[in-house]
């Protein structure tokens, strides 16, 4: 079988999977026979080939895919902590919120909300523009500090952004390993406009591939990937902690506020700088805490601005 025939098939898969009904392109492809790619995406209601369009490195789905892993090995490592301890996660990854889980108390009420991040790519340049070093340097949009402290206050509840950091995560490296075919699939909305229903293809697709990533040898990278984010540094942070540091640190950590000489890509939004090893504790440390003591004493940390 040739790219276009693997990526096909792909898609023919995700069409057959998942709960709910597929989006137009999905049906087309159930629809198609030995017709190209390019020729069913283009048949597809309402999709059009966009003026000038290139191929790019899918380095945004590679992200996806990146993220996914993490979350993972988050819920496993969590499981593995929280065993007869009553907690349990409600799954809020396709909700495309700010909350990637919700920890739930045994009475099923929320104890804690969770961000989890990937961070793969460092700041080289932090020394000189933030005083931390590259791999201490997480960074984080202002903005979604400011959403995720309003949250937590509005709804007395915890607000805990989880990191796993590694330059092994790096969206660039994933990418760079996706097979011919994926990425056949994956640079169909680089190319054409009107996929309505692409994150659910999206989506469908990230969970094909850590399903067959066991048995499929041109995915054996994600194996690689998956023993990276086991390696990687995990690290805590507040949301009521990121918003006072974010206040008292503003001069000092948010660049593009206080230095003129601050590169600002396009498109890009304020970010904040946090040290991983000062700012933040150990995701280990933190589920210690909550085996050990409970959800309340965690509570009490993260108020009082420990956490």
């Amino acid at each position: 079988m040739g790219i276009d025939s693997d990526a096909l098939a792909l898609l023919s898969a995700l069409a057959e999977s998942g709960p709910t009904e597929p989006p137009l392109l999905l049906e087309a492809i159930r629809a198609a026979s030995s017709d190209s790619l390019l020729d069913v995406v283009e048949r597809t209601p309402g999709v059009e080939r966009k003026p000038n369009a290139t191929r790019s490195q899918p380095n945004r789905f590679a992200g996806l895919l990146v993220g996914a892993v993490v979350e993972r090995e988050f819920v496993r490592r969590h499981t593995d902590a929280m065993a007869e301890q009553g907690f349990e996660f409600g799954d809020q990854t396709k909700e495309g919120s700010d909350t990637d889980y919700l920890v739930l108390d045994d009475l099923r009420r929320p104890a804690l909300r969770v961000n989890v991040k990937a961070h793969g790519t460092f700041f080289q340049k932090a020394q000189q523009f933030v005083g931390l070093e590259p791999e201490d340097t997480f960074a984080l949009a202002t903005y979604k500090v400011r959403a995720a402290y309003r949250k937590s206050r509005d709804q007395a509840l915890p607000f805990l952004f989880a990191i796993a950091s590694s330059p092994a995560l790096a969206a660039e490296r994933a990418a760079a390993e996706l097979p011919a075919h994926v990425e056949a699939v994956v640079s169909i909305q680089n190319t054409h406009k009107g996929l309505k229903g692409w994150k659910v293809v999206e989506d469908r697709l990230v969970d094909h591939l850590l399903t067959a990533s066991a048995s499929d040898p041109s995915l054996m990278f994600i194996g690689r990937l998956d023993a990276a984010v086991r390696r990687a540094r995990w690290r805590v942070l507040s949301a009521l902690k990121a918003n006072d540091l974010l206040n008292t640190m503003l001069d000092e950590r948010v660049p593009t506020v206080s230095n003129p000489n601050f590169p600002i890509p396009p498109h890009s939004q304020p970010n904040m700088h946090f040290s991983l090893g000062g700012d933040m504790i150990g995701l280990d440390e933190l589920l210690d805490m909550l085996r050990e003591h409970g959800v309340q004493h965690v509570a009490t940390k993260i108020a009082f601005r420990e956490i």
